[in-house]
């Protein structure tokens, strides 16, 4: 699978983000017959080198003959050819393009307190802004990239001027945009994140934050406009394009890899019964796995460490159910990854009922365990005794399951 990660080292915007995308290899010629393609002909691309502390960068130059122009959605979707109608039509990479600038609009919207329909689109909506936004979803198409990793995107301070007059930094659009992203506060001055990176951003990105592991097999630099001031970071960012094993899928039984959340807290005075009762809640909301380990705390007092283990997406439920349901104040958050065998879960009819089987695969080698809960209820339901079943079950299992990967 190929993958790329986006490290904003120094921020992200539309002609950082394409200049990068030149810089690791990708023809700016492939926008340029696009743009001819889709009626844009008042328009030149140029490809600036930048150097930003001594590293050297690429940036694209967008040249065009308008001024003053805004525009609004309509406009956008026949610029790309959009038929809402029919998006199943539109190629891929104008899809993505399209979906971009809808995420502008609707920022913009929430922001002014306005419909969809009546939001105009200033600086963004820009032949500049449509070249930077179209090329980078095309480039990524024209790459063949298959998923996306975005890091921490960092955000500055101070002012900037805007066809509305002056706004704080960062820019009410990209703080709009940047709902549910993990952002770092750099306290540096200027514009480190733009609306159109951000947008590009959240529209793109398969996750945030580090990616998998990979064979590295090329990166580029992009550069900002912006000069980067003395004591500040590199106004840059890098693109790195690997290769990885699909995760979902692996044929030589290796595994898979991801990613798992850890919330960790310290509590002493909650009872066994309730630290119980927490446990299930947590293991129902959706949680991988919950532990809890005894030991003392602070003058003596016995206590629960309380480990919860989620996925990506859970973690900011069951971060709520935490502090609704147990009596601790904070909670230790890290993201670990990790690495589990294909697995698969399958129902096997026996004579005692329906039994579910969980199967691992290890290299080329199949291993089958009944799973406890099955193994109970048909204790229960039969009159026989649990360790009997189990036996009885051992013999019963297959030595390859019904269903593959």
């Amino acid at each position: 699978m190929r993958i790329l990660y986006v490290d904003p080292i120094g921020g992200l915007s539309g002609d950082m983000f394409l200049g990068a995308l030149v810089d690791l290899g990708w023809p700016l010629a492939s926008l340029e017959r696009e743009l001819q393609e889709i009626g844009i002909s008042d328009i030149r691309l140029d490809v600036e080198t930048r150097i930003h502390r001594h590293l050297s960068s690429k940036g694209i130059l967008v040249t065009t003959g308008e001024k003053g122009v805004h525009r609004h959605l309509p406009d956008i979707e026949k610029i790309l050819g959009v038929d809402r109608t029919e998006m199943d039509a539109i190629p891929p990479h104008r899809r993505k393009a399209y979906g971009a600038f809808r995420r502008l609009v609707e920022a913009e919207a929430r922001i002014h307190g306005q419909p969809i329909e009546k939001v105009h689109l200033h600086e963004v909506g820009g032949l500049d802004s449509i070249a930077d936004i179209l090329g980078v979803c095309l480039a990524i198409s024209d790459l063949e990239i298959e998923r996306v990793f975005v890091g921490p995107l960092p955000l500055g301070t101070g002012w900037v001027d805007m066809a509305h007059g002056r706004f704080p930094i960062p820019a009410p659009a990209t703080v709009e945009i940047l709902k549910d992203v993990p952002v770092v506060w750099t306290g540096e001055c200027g514009e480190k994140v733009t609306p159109t990176g951000a947008v590009l951003a959240v529209t793109l990105a398969d996750q945030f934050g580090f990616p998998p592991p990979m064979i590295l097999r090329s990166t580029g630099w992009g550069g900002g406009s912006r000069p980067t001031a003395e004591g500040e970071t590199p106004n840059l960012v890098r693109l790195i394009l690997g290769e990885t094993e699909d995760e979902a899928v692996n044929e030589a039984g290796e595994g898979l890899w991801d990613r798992v959340g850890v919330l960790t807290t310290h509590i002493d005075d909650m009872t066994s019964e309730e630290m119980a009762y927490l446990t299930e809640k947590l293991r129902i909301g959706g949680a991988l796995d919950v532990f809890v380990t005894p030991g003392l705390m602070k003058k003596g007092r016995p206590a629960w460490a309380l480990t919860v283990l989620c996925g990506p997406a859970m973690m900011p439920s069951l971060r709520t159910l935490l502090f609704e349901e147990s009596s601790t104040l904070g909670i230790r958050i890290r993201w670990e990854e990790r690495w589990v065998l294909n697995r698969l879960l399958e129902t096997l009819e026996t004579p005692y009922g329906p039994i579910q089987v969980k199967w691992a695969r290890r290299g080329e080698r199949w291993e089958a365990a009944p799973e406890f809960e099955s193994l109970k209820s048909a204790a229960d339901s039969c009159g026989i005794s649990l360790r009997k079943i189990a036996l009885e079950i051992s013999r019963l299992l297959p030595e390859v399951p019904k269903t593959s990967f």
